[in-house]
């Protein structure tokens, strides 16, 4: 599933969903690290949130805020915490927004090489919790991403997962 706008209205609720986010984060357990992620095209209704980002940040939430350039970039400024410049991000649009949600999950990354490991390792690839690589599979370790994957063996394709390894000469 992609990272595409899904709404059609104008105007963000950022003030009801920064509310819900102080009830949600007063009964988080005290020394947690807190922090809140704002994306927002910029026009906020529901009233002026930056009074509740205030009381949020007093109470030791760090607010980083994502909108775009045409929307109301003091409010947005003034939403996230200090240091401005590491807090507050704005873009020129949505498919800007994508590509850099895209980075920050590594979904833009090229696979890399791969290196061989312990089948143990993907393990948690599956509810089964074991046994999550095909038979034709083996565990690796992507050298750009860090993550284990499940890899079909040469002269397969597929996930990598139990009975998604398909031989390449069955293809129809």
């Amino acid at each position: 599933m992609g990272l595409e706008q899904r709404t059609t209205f104008s105007g963000s609720c950022d003030r009801p969903n920064l509310r819900m986010q102080q009830q949600i984060l007063h009964h988080s357990r005290e020394n947690a690290t807190k922090v809140i992620f704002l994306i927002t095209d910029g026009y906020s209704n529901g009233g002026d949130p930056r009074p509740i980002a205030a009381s949020l940040r007093e109470s030791g939430v760090e607010i980083f805020t994502f909108g775009i350039w045409q929307g109301n970039i003091r409010e947005l400024n003034d939403m996230s915490s200090h240091p401005k410049e590491e807090h507050c991000y704005l873009l020129h649009s949505f498919a800007e927004f994508e590509a850099l949600a895209r980075r920050a999950l590594h979904e833009d990354l090229p696979s890399g090489s791969y290196i061989q490991e312990d089948l143990s390792y993907c393990s948690y690839l599956c509810e089964a919790n074991e046994n999550c690589c095909d038979i034709m599979a083996s565990c690796k370790c992507g050298t750009h991403t860090g993550q284990f994957e499940c890899i079909c063996e040469k002269g397969y394709y597929g996930k990598g997962l139990q009975h998604e390894c398909t031989d390449v000469r069955l293809r129809a």
